[in-house]
């Protein structure tokens, strides 16, 4: 699920869809954009929304009118694509047993992938905190910090193993949340 403005984004078997909160309190249906197989996950940035599909391609649609959602673009990562995180032309896409996918997103009608970077097991969620990458490790139960001056080639620079399994990260100011 992502929010923007009086939006509500949702990734189901069917598609995005595009929800707004009715009259009646209730959720109303804006727009079904249909895809070929089920939507993993969607985050929004300004006119656009990224998905993850199965098994692992980065969907990019133009949302600048909800009611009428365009799908662009579309980009092969090596593994399965789970969660992404955008940052300005850049997207961070959770590439599981590859670690994290960089795609260059200036042009969203083609976007491109600039490399992806093997780190820990299985990662599931990323999110940049200023200069560095966040990413969790399901399977080494844990955060990697990795140096992104250079997309094209991340670099770790620590990790932190946390008791459990970690899924998801977030970041705030200097701290993260796992």
């Amino acid at each position: 699920v992502a929010v923007q403005g009086p939006y509500v984004y949702l990734a189901t078997g069917a598609g995005l869809q595009i929800l707004t909160i009715a009259d009646s309190g209730g959720l109303a249906l804006v727009a079904l954009a249909r895809t070929p197989v089920p939507v993993e996950s969607v985050t929004v940035a300004g006119r656009y929304a990224y998905m993850t599909v199965t098994p692992g391609t980065l969907l990019i649609a133009d949302v600048a009118d909800p009611a009428a959602p365009l799908l662009l673009g579309a980009v092969s990562v090596p593994s399965f694509a789970k969660n992404v995180h955008v940052a300005g032309d850049l997207v961070y896409v959770a590439n599981g047993n590859n670690g994290v996918a960089v795609v260059d997103v200036s042009d969203p009608s083609s976007p491109r992938l600039l490399g992806a970077n093997k780190i820990g097991a299985l990662v599931t969620d990323v999110t940049v905190m200023g200069d560095h990458l966040l990413a969790t490790d399901v399977f080494a139960g844990g955060l990697h910090v990795l140096d992104a001056r250079n997309p094209g080639q991340l670099v770790e620079t620590g990790v932190y193993r946390a008791p459990g399994v970690t899924h998801e990260v977030t970041a705030e100011e200097h701290y993260a949340y796992l």
